[in-house]
């Protein structure tokens, strides 16, 4: 993109501000669903470990 003049060079730069805010929030959702996620996988475990299974249906379930 070649910038002539100075209203295009902050359309530019706004639009470059614009992206890097977006890719921080969505950083900041896609941690935090992985943090849930993570927390929903840590209780399933604990949910198989705590069970009445024997070793032989644990190891089907996992």
């Amino acid at each position: 993109m070649i910038v002539d003049d100075m209203e295009q060079s902050l359309v530019l730069l706004q639009n470059i501000d614009d992206f890097v805010i977006a890719i921080d929030d969505t950083e900041k959702k896609l941690r935090t669903a992985l943090y849930n996620k993570e927390g929903e996988r840590d209780d399933l475990l604990h949910e198989i470990e705590l069970s009445k299974l024997n070793i032989g249906e644990r190891a089907k379930v996992y």
